[in-house]
């Protein structure tokens, strides 16, 4: 599940649903977090309506690490996110590359 940062979150407005989930952070510390339904999000002009985010406080030392890397602090995007937008990361050059969807 995708993470938003709890002060962005409720600046945007966004309702929690009510389920309370706890993480495991990169640093080894628990967090917890509750259940959104982020009514509309665009990566890379592919628009996703209806996301189910987790909104957390996201810890200083995983913040600070994301800024080293260039990456916006106040929300982490899953795989399973990128998925649904027919997004795969390219590990060679950093991108989100766009594939088409497949079913088994």
């Amino acid at each position: 599940m995708s993470l938003i940062e709890k002060s962005l979150a409720n600046y945007l407005g966004v309702e929690y649903a009510g389920r309370e989930m706890n993480f495991l952070s990169i640093s080894g510390q628990q967090i917890t977090g509750f259940e959104t339904i982020v009514p509309i999000i665009e990566i890379d002009n592919e628009v996703l309506r209806y996301e189910a985010m987790a909104v957390v406080e996201i810890l200083s030392v995983v913040k600070e690490l994301l800024r080293r890397n260039k990456l916006d602090e106040n929300i982490i995007v899953r795989i399973s996110t990128l998925e649904r937008a027919n997004m795969v990361p390219d590990t060679s050059t950093g991108d989100l590359e766009k594939v088409k969807s497949f079913i088994l």
